[in-house]
């Protein structure tokens, strides 16, 4: 069994998920989120929909990943830096 089908085999175990209250919205939001003043329940709809959201984009990944493999690997020496070093000097705001 190669790495994608052990990762496939190990999505598919609904154990493997974190609960909908495990799920972190980052730092960011945690800080926010007392001002905000929302209704636990949409809190926790939120926090559902980002779930759903990733488990969709995961499938997604682990259904293409086999036949991407080595795009990716060619991928994992480049650099954003390079192309962006290119847009300096120009009207741009970019967060690195």
């Amino acid at each position: 069994m190669d790495e994608v089908q052990m990762l496939q085999a190990a999505f598919a175990k609904e154990e493997n998920h974190l609960p909908d209250d495990r799920v972190s919205l980052g730092d960011a939001f945690k800080t926010l989120l007392p001002s905000l003043n929302l209704d636990p329940t949409k809190v926790d709809k939120v926090r559902t929909n980002c779930k759903n959201y990733t488990m969709v984009l995961c499938k997604a990944l682990l259904t293409r990943l086999p036949s991407n493999v080595n795009v990716i690997a060619k991928l994992r020496h480049s650099s954003p830096r390079q192309p962006l070093q290119e847009l300096i000097g120009l009207p741009l705001i970019l967060y690195l």
